[in-house]
């Protein structure tokens, strides 16, 4: 099982399950829900930078270790 946290920079993934019920009612608010495609941008010590539907967005490793991916 791949979280979001482990995916490599410049990969895509598909969003499988988002685990955490408080940042699922949050991203889910933007459409940011299970089946969307999202592709990593870049990656921080302790935060990402990820692009989805043509936005960008920054998300906290430990928030992105709750959303499942797959390829």
């Amino acid at each position: 099982m791949e979280t979001l946290d482990q995916v490599k920079t410049n990969e895509t993934v598909k969003i499988n399950q988002i685990t955490d019920t408080e940042l699922f009612e949050v991203v889910s608010s933007f459409g940011f829900v299970e089946g969307s495609q999202v592709t990593v941008i870049s990656k921080l010590p302790g935060a990402l930078t990820c692009e989805f539907k043509r936005s960008r967005f920054a998300i906290r490793a430990e928030d992105a270790a709750s959303i499942v991916v797959e390829q």
